[in-house]
């Protein structure tokens, strides 16, 4: 590969269930670069990342989200067509026609609150289905845009969060120009041509703005349990506490906190529900014995663990009632919680029995961006 791109495993596999480890590169990095020995089966695909510098297509956006609505426009200035560009923010993804150089496309979407059981391949480039067994170029290509997009929201420690690794709207086009050669000794490549631009934008907010799951970046401050684990969206850790910040995607000014909406359960669980108003206790009761007594009051353990969230005006932290799964709390006062300059709430979460705790968290954060 002439220019000297970095060549390396591809991060979420080979297409069809392929194993990165299943089988190492014999890289030759350099200018070419290069890979000896590929083995490539009939009838299969092999993947191949080539990290390289590139000229690209130039693209201007201008977007705002303003009452839960995306609006805005994406100008191609440049004389190649874009095919099929989409807008993505979170799980929000408006699809657009073909960009002809010049072309402008405008942008008005409502902001989804999407959970992340929807693949984002398959809202940006639709699902893939086998109608028979032979592979031809519609297959092909679908099935590589897929793997492009998965490549894209994969997370080496976190697997796959269905997300751009992006804190704003992002443009998604593909393109049909040979954008790196490539050379393979004693073959003539047939080049598909598909080249995924990547082209992250920045967004005004303004205005009543509610921040859904996949608008809300979460981040473990502090942790004393045992066996802590964290993914996206669910958690699971010992005895002890943790203790998430939970913070909407960067935005100007300031916010005026209207809701704090805290959802213990996995996938859909209580989304559609209007949030059970919940106000702190005025005392945080004496953990169970171990073993639990009749009388106490959490005797019955769920593998709900005990919910806090800090006060900043009082400067505490405030322990709610024992939440439910898959109920949708809205705390009283939301303002006391979140911080007016970045919108960040921590909440920690405790668990006082011997016995793991697993469970899915939906935070979403509402109020008035000024």
């Amino acid at each position: 590969m002439p220019g000297g791109a970095l060549l390396s495993s591809p991060i979420a596999g080979d297409l069809f269930g392929g194993n990165v480890n299943g089988q190492a590169l014999d890289i030759l990095q350099g200018d070419p670069a290069g890979i000896r020995d590929l083995a490539v089966g009939f009838g299969s695909l092999r993947t191949i990342r080539a990290e390289s510098s590139v000229v690209i297509p130039l693209v201007q956006t201008d977007f705002h989200l303003e009452n839960g609505r995306l609006r805005g426009t994406v100008t191609n200035a440049s004389d190649q067509r874009l095919d099929r560009p989409a807008v993505v923010l979170g799980q929000t993804v408006a699809l657009l026609q073909d960009l002809e150089p010049g072309a402008v496309a405008t942008v008005d979407i409502a902001v989804q609150g999407r959970q992340f059981t929807t693949s984002l391949a398959d809202l940006i480039v639709g699902q893939a289905f086998f109608e028979n067994s032979t592979a031809n170029a519609e297959t092909t290509q679908t099935f590589v845009r897929r793997n492009m997009v998965d490549q894209l929201t994969y997370d080496p420690n976190l697997g796959s969060t269905n997300l751009l690794p992006a804190d704003g709207p992002v443009v998604i086009a593909w393109g049909s120009a040979t954008v790196l050669p490539i050379e393979i000794a004693s073959q003539e490549p047939r080049h598909v041509g598909d080249v995924l631009y990547y082209l992250p934008a920045r967004v005004r907010i303004s205005g009543p703005t509610t921040f859904h799951s996949d608008l809300i970046r979460s981040t473990a401050v502090e942790a004393d349990a045992f066996f802590f684990s964290k993914e996206p969206q669910s958690m699971s850790f010992g005895r002890g506490s943790v203790t998430i910040a939970y913070r909407p995607i960067g935005f100007e000014g300031t916010i005026s906190a209207t809701a704090l909406t805290i959802n213990l359960g996995y996938g859909d669980e209580g989304q559609d529900q209007v949030p059970i108003p919940v106000e702190p206790l005025a005392t945080v009761p004496p953990p169970c014995p171990d073993p639990p007594t009749e009388d106490c009051p959490n005797a019955n353990f769920d593998g709900i663990p005990e919910v806090e969230v800090y006060d900043i005006e009082a400067d505490q932290w405030r322990r709610l009632p024992h939440l439910q799964a898959g109920s949708a709390y809205g705390l009283a006062e939301p303002a006391r919680y979140i911080d007016p300059t970045s919108g960040t709430a921590l909440i920690r979460f405790v668990n006082d029995s011997s016995d793991g705790v697993g469970f899915g968290v939906n935070v979403s954060i509402a109020g008035e961006i000024r």
